[in-house]
């Protein structure tokens, strides 16, 4: 439930320092009241005297106030409540860069969802959090102050947690257990004295694996490509790994992780600084589905290393896949599957992709829909760059 409330005649206004420059933004807030049960919101801190409370506190202090957002009888246990979610879109869409409560627990009652807002949205630079009773402000300085020792607050407790995690991992594996995924020729089991999950042979699996090491040490021996030959013999039996398909990649870290062949040491004269060669096997790995965190892992293994960086990491992973996405729109498939993904035409997109200049295969500047059909079906890998008419 909202209700709308009237904005003030004058607007508070607040300056920070950005680069040489010094910026005049206004504050437009929501507000937003919370009662977890009926029967306190006639009790206690009714929702009534919340609202009046935030309506007073804009007007004296020159806040635009848009809104006021209020959720009756919903739990702060979390952040799934629907006025919330309404309050926290209109910051999201930058309608408003505040928001006002009556006090902090009546926005969360979770310590990690504070932590979380204040990190993700209320940051003391664009967005701002104003409570009434804890006199928390993110507008002045002692609020930002405050904010600051909230967050050591947070990093103590993400350190901690991290501590204990890492305590329950040590405690499974020193007691013969297994943390993490089980990995490819394994399936998992319960022990029913310790209660953990230990790993056996999977039935089928382990022989694939087996297969696996044989065809390695038999290729090895006659010298030439390996990775990629054990690859292709699986594809073409039709044997499938738990996801996507079998890739040089793949059966290199398979054979590392059952200790058949050594990791490749990090800073080494191995070390390969080839973005091209490391580019081609993110964009492989993005495609079977990997995520950034498991590419960084593969690179890093494999010897692959960052010009500016000691090793791969997600974050740079992440930016190399952006950056794919961006040059694939400049040839005529990339940008005509950008349209079709929008749910235009064939029309459309033909008329689209003549305005921006490509020209067809046969290097015509005219698309017809049938064109783009087959465009998007087969596309042509010789159209690498995106060729303006007359250029």
């Amino acid at each position: 439930m909202d209700r709308s409330s009237q904005s003030v005649g004058t607007s508070r206004t607040f300056t920070r320092n950005q680069r040489d420059a010094s910026v005049s933004v206004m504050i437009r807030a929501v507000g937003y009241c919370r009662v977890s049960t009926l029967k306190q919101s006639t009790e206690g801190v009714s929702l009534q005297a919340q609202e009046a409370a935030i309506k007073k506190y804009c007007a004296e202090n020159g806040i635009k106030l848009l809104d006021i957002f209020i959720d009756e009888g919903k739990s702060g246990k979390n952040l799934k409540r629907p006025a919330f979610q309404k309050a926290m879109a209109e910051i999201d869409a930058r309608r408003a860069n505040a928001i006002v409560v009556f006090k902090l627990d009546r926005m969360t009652r979770s310590l990690r969802d504070l932590f979380t807002l204040l990190d993700s949205r209320f940051d003391g630079t664009e967005n701002h959090l104003i409570s009434l009773c804890e006199k928390f402000d993110t507008t002045t300085a002692m609020g930002k102050a405050y904010l600051s020792l909230i967050g050591i607050i947070a990093q103590l407790e993400r350190e901690t947690i991290s501590e204990r995690v890492k305590a329950g991992i040590d405690y499974i594996t020193e007691n013969g257990g297994h943390f993490g995924a089980i990995p490819f020729g394994k399936q998992a089991k319960i022990n029913p004295v310790t209660g953990l999950r230990e790993l056996e042979d999977h039935p089928v699996e382990a022989l694939i694996v087996q297969d696996i090491i044989n065809m390695y040490r038999e290729l090895k021996e006659k010298g030439g490509v390996i990775y990629e030959k054990i690859a292709s013999a699986l594809n073409e039996k039709g044997i499938k790994p738990r996801r996507g398909k079998w890739s040089k990649y793949v059966i290199y870290n398979m054979l590392v992780r059952w200790g058949v062949i050594s990791q490749k040491p990090y800073n080494t004269e191995e070390a390969n600084y080839s973005r091209e060669e490391a580019s081609k096997v993110i964009q492989e790995l993005h495609l079977s589905g990997r995520s950034g965190v498991q590419i960084a892992r593969i690179l890093n293994s494999q010897g692959y290393r960052p010009a500016k960086s000691e090793k791969y990491t997600a974050l740079i992973v992440y930016g190399l896949i952006k950056r794919f996405d961006a040059l694939d729109l400049m040839t005529p498939h990339g940008f005509a599957a950008s349209l079709k993904k929008q749910d235009l035409s064939l029309r459309e997109i033909a008329s689209r992709l003549q305005t921006a200049g490509f020209l067809t295969i046969r290097g015509g500047k005219t698309w017809f829909p049938a064109q783009v059909a087959s465009l998007l079906n087969n596309p042509d890998p010789t159209q690498l760059v995106k060729q303006k008419m007359g250029g």
